[in-house]
């Protein structure tokens, strides 16, 4: 079973995701479950390279890996244009899931 565990860095000056680092749960953060692919998120503790909390991913019905989705809106305002933004996460998996 693939267990996949998000961690996204709340050391940025100016964080353009509200809950991040998942410190508020699953809080602004979206589950998309499409067509037959179910699976299951969860906010646990300890398991970010930080030690603080990260969002773990566990596929219940093999179908398509793309039709599982974790995403967090933001509002486009927050960015600037012309600046650079950088997307910090560490992902980790039990399983190796080939490329297709």
């Amino acid at each position: 079973m693939l267990k996949c565990l998000l961690f996204l860095s709340a050391s940025l000056a100016l964080p353009v995701l509200d809950n991040g680092s998942f410190e508020q749960g699953t809080q602004g953060w979206v589950w998309s479950q499409q067509e037959q692919a179910r699976g299951e998120f969860v906010v646990v503790t300890g398991d970010s390279p930080a030690g603080g909390k990260a969002a773990r991913v566990r596929p219940k019905v093999n179908a398509a890996p793309h039709r599982l989705q974790l995403f967090h809106p933001f509002p486009l305002e927050r960015l600037e244009m012309g600046r650079i933004y950088v997307l910090r996460f560490y992902a980790r998996a039990e399983v190796s899931i080939p490329h297709r």
